[in-house]
Order: C-alpha cells, then structure tokens, then sequence
C-alpha cells in the first residue's frame, strides 16, 4: 500500500523499521529458548536437583554461563515438562516436585485455596500429602 508523496519521512520511517526487524532485541528471550536451554541441559539440571539445590540457584547458573535470562517458574515448568517424557520412555521415575503441597503444585490458586476452607478437609489432604514423606 502506497502513501502519498506528501508525508514527509515515510522513507525514512520505512528504512528504520526494516532495520528494527532485521535486528532482534538484546534482552528479549525467544520463546523456545528456554525450552532448548532445558533440554540441553536435562542430565546436569536432573544431576544438580538429586544433589539438593534450589531452583534459583540452577537459574542463576545458568544466566551466567549463557546470558539467557528466565524465570523460575519457567526453568521448573520446562525441567518437570522433559522429566515426564524421559520417565514415560525410559521408565526411570520423575524427580520429585517439593515445596509445601506437592500435590498442589500446577494446580489452580483456587483448587489450592479450597483445601483450607474446611479444617477436616484439610486435615485429610494434609495427611495425604505426607504420607509418603521422609523426615
């Protein structure tokens, strides 16, 4: 679609937005990047989660060999995400999701909140979940 000849700058405005696309920005993270860093990564991320350390800890890590930035949230996604195919295929089972209800963990906020609007709900569930926990 041509514009008239009597905007001034058009040519001007074309020819930066040309440069604009052909150059991505600096701090902008594509979206399979992440997922590639994960699965490249998979054996050592694993290796690194058997061993103990958190997630922020590998995250940063891993900002700081490669200059990618992602969240946590993203790198556990991604890393559970992997961890489930590998179990499927191989057989050898997932590493466990940890924090205060890992039978919560990708749930809705509002499936989460509903077990403690009854206290004897919340009795149950909380039993469930440590059942299989080692103190």
């Amino acid at each position: 679609m041509k514009i008239s000849p009597e905007v001034e700058g058009i040519d001007k405005a074309r020819m930066l937005l040309k440069t604009l696309a052909a150059n991505p920005p600096v701090g902008a993270v594509s979206i399979g990047l992440p997922m590639r860093i994960c699965r490249d990564l998979y054996a050592e991320i694993r290796e690194a989660r058997a061993a103990g350390h958190t997630w922020p800890l590998i995250r940063e890590t891993i900002h700081k060999a490669t200059g990618v930035r992602m969240g946590v949230s993203t790198l556990n996604r991604n890393f559970y995400s992997i961890d489930r195919e590998w179990a499927k295929e191989t057989g050898v089972p997932m590493l466990p999701k940890t924090g205060k209800f890992p039978s919560l963990i990708g749930r809705s906020r509002a499936r989460r909140n509903c077990i403690t609007s009854e206290p004897s709900r919340y009795i149950h569930r909380l039993y469930d979940v440590c059942q299989g926990a080692v103190f």
